[in-house]
């Protein structure tokens, strides 16, 4: 007789706080990255996601807390700035590495932070807060880690990814604003 799969683990939020393009004061920088909105919203985010959790930043530190990073475009605006230079025939500022922004942000969070569990980018077409949870609960289910750290993080469009959303309508309307979220989670505890 073969057991029943047992339904998947409901998770628990513990603190959420986002970060916008439009807050006043804006994100502040982030010693390190150049030109774009990514890493202050990613950065902005967390800190604050962070600052509403009972633990803080000490209480995640270690290895226990996974960090995801969802997104369908990634960082458009220093892409679309290298795109821009090599259009006009001039090279990309050395300081734009624009394919790495997303998992070097969150290098250097971790690092700040102490978290040394499981860190992933994805990049999805849709639903980036069900897709990050989805991808937390397998993580928390495995044991790799007892909590996870969401951030959902898109910029406002620009012309490529406006122009790709026309070509494929379930990604939504465009943005107008950049924004981040930071979800930390856990799975929820089982009642004796």
């Amino acid at each position: 007789m073969t057991a029943a799969p047992s339904a998947p683990a409901a998770l628990t939020v513990l603190a959420r706080a986002e970060s916008r393009t439009t807050d006043r004061p804006a994100p502040p920088p982030v010693h390190g990255f150049a030109f774009s909105a990514f890493a202050p919203l990613v950065a902005a985010a967390v800190t604050r996601c962070l600052t509403a959790y009972p633990g803080g930043a000490a209480g995640v530190a270690g290895p226990a807390t996974a960090v995801l990073l969802v997104t369908t475009f990634g960082d458009t605006e220093t892409a679309d700035a290298v795109t821009r230079a090599l259009s006009e025939r001039q090279p990309p500022s050395p300081v734009l590495f624009f394919q790495s922004v997303p998992t070097s942000v969150l290098g250097h969070l971790t690092r700040v932070l102490g978290v040394t569990g499981p860190m992933a980018c994805l990049s999805v077409l849709d639903d980036a807060a069900g897709q990050g949870e989805a991808y937390a609960r397998v993580l928390l289910a495995s044991g790799a880690a007892e909590r996870a750290l969401v951030v959902e993080v898109e910029l406002a469009a620009g012309e490529r990814d406006t122009l790709i959303r026309t070509r494929l309508p379930q990604l939504g309307a465009p943005p107008e604003e950049g924004r981040a979220v930071a979800t930390l989670l856990t799975v929820q505890s089982e009642e004796p």
